[in-house]
């Protein structure tokens, strides 16, 4: 575990001895998967903020229960007349909300609904890192095909490893996870850290691209300027060309 946490802050740092290890290492896909756990596990913490507000917010039943509660309540301030009209059937719509709850009661869990409210938060945290690592390799992806079309790496299995251990630095977007006040300072500050956080990715990749493709990190560069010409420039304005010509096309057969 120590080696671990040494060698992931030593990517931080750019320490290119890092890099080689890894690209070198049998256990570098282990290791970006342990990364990636280590690191969606902490940047998605703030999910569990939301336990308290669960465990304290009333089930549907609770509310039913307690709209009968308030019914029986209503009645008995009553005095005189009003309360001989009234009481018969508010006693009548209090009984139907208890029934309410008690078969709405019967539907819950059998771990109850708070708890399984806070169950499932829970496994929407821990589903974090593959969340994290979808959206990752989306991005990564057309990076390693642009660096093998361009003749980077003769390793596709390390470069991938150097490649996915670029979501390092996602620990900084911790903040984002929490539910923040648009506009507040906390809020603009964990923009600012996520906007951190994918300059520094960025970093690590030119370089893990550099030592896993075994080329200069100036072409490492060019890989992820070409790849977001390509990918995220060119293609989509191509779609959208089409997408416009079907359109007019269209509107014109029916004009």
């Amino acid at each position: 575990m120590s080696s671990f946490f040494r060698t992931y802050g030593q990517l931080m740092l750019l320490r290119g001895e890092a890099f080689e290890h890894l690209r070198q290492s049998r256990d570098s896909m282990a290791f970006a998967m342990k990364l990636f756990l280590a690191v969606g596990l902490i940047a998605g913490v703030g999910t569990l903020s939301g336990v308290p507000q669960l465990m304290q917010t009333p089930t549907v039943s609770e509310r039913a229960y307690s709209a009968a509660e308030q019914i029986v309540g209503w009645t008995e301030g009553l005095e005189g007349f009003a309360a001989r009209l009234a009481t018969e059937p508010a006693q009548s719509v209090a009984q139907w909300f208890e029934d309410l709850g008690a078969t709405l009661a019967s539907f819950e869990p059998p771990l109850g609904a708070r708890t399984s409210r806070v169950v499932r938060l829970i496994g929407e945290w821990l589903t974090t890192p593959l969340t994290m690592m979808a959206s990752w390799l989306t991005m990564i992806l057309p990076v390693l095909l642009v660096a093998k079309w361009m003749g980077a790496g003769v390793n596709l299995r390390a470069l991938a490893s150097l490649a996915l251990v670029s979501a390092a630095p996602q620990v900084l977007t911790v903040a984002s996870s929490f539910p923040l006040i648009e506009g507040s300072p906390i809020a603009a500050l964990a923009t600012t850290l996520a906007f951190v956080a994918l300059v520094w990715g960025m970093a690590i990749l030119v370089k893990g691209l550099a030592v896993g493709g075994g080329i200069e990190q100036r072409r490492a560069v060019t890989i992820l300027v070409v790849t977001a010409l390509v990918f995220y420039i060119l293609i989509p304005s191509v779609l959208l060309t089409i997408g416009g010509l079907k359109l007019w096309a269209l509107m014109q057969l029916l004009a």
